[in-house]
């Protein structure tokens, strides 16, 4: 089947069916009229010389079949195509309206008495024009002497006697902020690992000893945690030393040059350096573990979403 035969087809269905939509027919009864003009179309193309492949050939079945126009007007009924409508049929004419028979009046009755209403009792006289509404009888009536307790305009409730007191239960106390703090701090996981605390310790277990060699192991195990970042490692065996190192240097400098305290003497500030090198060691020590806990206590962060 060519593309331009199959290109005229499908034009033509779908001209039909665009004008088949404007008309008053369903859209199943639109559908059945494209199905049979396919089928039409088809088995004329079958029977046709040569399978009915050809432009012209193709274009001979569709004017057989008739313009689009003639065939919806055909399909709907409404064109000229199809059967006529049948003339509508004329309404009988109406009967002409006869008048109704004329009804003597009726003799006027007694014209209506109107009673005068009761007046409701009220202590400074009428209660205005107030009419209707809603009354409540303690409120008219006149008081008696004596009567001096309101009147209850609820009856007391007898099951409301009987119901058990509802205990309302007492706030939980909230943990206190030492408790919240440390509870913080412990949990969730952690950076560091058993050989960071095991640096911690041998620190400050020298430190308490004074012990060289339980420092230097101290610092060995601080530069190979393999928690930590090269960089954070470095700071920790190496900086936070050589900071308080620094800060003792200076106020040395700083009495030699009598910025602060006493001048110091010739060969006095050997004299500090010996007595205070324990003490610095134990200082720079004690910045090392610090460093080391704080790094080592951080939370592991969460991992990245993958984008």
């Amino acid at each position: 089947m060519g593309i331009e035969s199959e290109q005229l087809v499908f034009d033509y269905l779908s001209r039909v069916g665009d004008l088949a939509h404007g008309t008053a027919m369903s859209a199943a009864e639109r559908a059945a009229l494209v199905g049979r003009l396919r089928d039409e179309i088809g088995r004329q193309r079958s029977a046709a010389t040569g399978g009915g492949e050809s432009r012209s050939s193709v274009k001979r079945i569709l004017g057989r079949m008739g313009k689009p126009e003639d065939v919806v007007a055909a399909a709907s009924g409404g064109g000229g195509g199809g059967t006529p409508a049948p003339a509508a049929v004329a309404a009988p004419e109406a009967p002409a309206a006869v008048p109704p028979p004329r009804v003597p009046a009726a003799d006027p009755g007694p014209e209506p008495v109107f009673e005068a209403m009761p007046k409701a009792f009220w202590p400074d006289g009428d209660i205005g024009r107030f009419r209707g509404g809603i009354e409540i009888p303690e409120m008219l009536r006149p008081g008696l002497a004596g009567d001096d307790e309101p009147v209850p305009l609820t009856k007391p409730s007898d099951a409301a006697a009987d119901e058990p007191p509802v205990v309302v239960a007492a706030p939980e106390a909230r943990p206190s902020t030492g408790r919240r703090l440390a509870r913080a701090a412990l949990s969730g996981r952690r950076i560091g690992g058993p050989v960071e605390l095991l640096g911690v310790i041998l620190l400050v277990g020298g430190t308490v000893a004074g012990s060289i060699v339980v420092l230097a192991l101290g610092w060995l195990t601080c530069y190979w945690s393999p928690r930590l970042s090269r960089r954070e490692a470095q700071w920790a065996t190496l900086g936070m030393p050589a900071a308080v190192a620094s800060g003792y240097a200076v106020w040395l400098l700083g009495r030699a040059g009598g910025y602060w305290g006493e001048l110091l003497a010739e060969g006095e500030a050997e004299d500090l350096l010996s007595d205070h090198w324990p003490w610095l060691l134990r200082a720079a020590a004690l910045a090392s573990a610090a460093l080391l806990l704080l790094r080592a206590r951080r939370h592991v962060p969460p991992p990245k979403a993958d984008t």
